[in-house]
């Protein structure tokens, strides 16, 4: 059985993703210190490998139920055949003239007729039926494979607001830091970049969103635009990570101070 195409493409989609990480961000201690994670949350890593190895089993076993369905149709074909030739070595051993063994063949020749057409009709209806089986998997993978987008797209959305959560929580130490005279210049040029990483995260999710709620297909051009649209979001918490860290580092020594 020839299954790839949709079902490969659809695992290879899985794997696109498998490998995106999602930014976490620590929340600020009560001592000033904080850390700005990227990580790929296990969650998401155990969900995607699940459903490739789902995919490749459900695959395997609807594969190997067409193959003995076949081999079970072959040997149910040999065996009429069989028993279709013994009978007819026993009506022509039997037969009481030549004219009686020359109807006997004629006979046997319409009923070989009618036997090929059966047999050829039984594997054409295996066939559709098996298609029918693989049309219904393709559609159960697509439904399963659209939730788990909508999951992703879910943990993107829950990184982008911790991430702000962070940035208020950083810009509430700059005010602090101010307070007590000191600078806070590099710490303020810091979160203002941060700031515009985050701004960019969220146009790209915004974007990845609308691509989701056009309808995930297999297609290698979507697959493309998804995987640009996680890896621009990725860049752009990357960026803002490298930030925040620096500005907390600051803000931290001007507490040690």
């Amino acid at each position: 059985m020839k299954t790839k195409g949709p079902l490969v493409a659809l695992a290879l989609t899985a794997i696109v993703f498998s490998g995106a990480p999602v930014a976490y961000a620590t929340e600020v201690s009560a001592t000033g210190s904080a850390d700005v994670e990227i990580h790929t949350p296990k969650g998401i890593r155990g969900i995607f490998k699940g459903f490739r190895e789902d995919v490749r089993e459900d695959r395997k076993e609807m594969h190997d139920e067409f193959q003995d369905d076949r081999e079970d149709n072959r040997r149910d074909h040999q065996s009429d055949r069989a028993e279709f030739r013994a009978d007819l070595k026993v009506k022509l051993d039997t037969a009481s003239s030549s004219d009686a063994r020359k109807n006997i063949r004629k006979e046997a020749k319409d009923e070989r007729k009618e036997m090929h057409d059966e047999d050829k009709r039984e594997d054409r209806e295996m066939r559709n039926d098996h298609k029918e089986q693989r049309k219904e998997f393709k559609n159960e993978v697509m439904g399963f494979f659209k939730n788990h987008l909508g999951l992703m797209s879910g943990r993107i959305d829950a990184a982008i607001e911790h991430s702000n959560k962070l940035v208020a929580r950083v810009a509430s130490r700059i005010e602090k830091a101010s307070t007590t005279g000191a600078s806070t210049t590099e710490s303020v040029r810091l979160l203002a970049d941060a700031r515009v990483d985050i701004a960019a995260a969220v146009t790209a999710d915004t974007a990845l969103d609308a691509l989701i709620a056009t309808g995930a297909t297999s297609t290698p051009e979507y697959i493309t635009k998804v995987r640009s649209s996680v890896k621009s979001i990725m860049d752009s918490l990357k960026e803002a990570k490298v930030s925040l860290k620096a500005a907390i580092r600051i803000l931290g020594g001007h507490k040690d101070n």
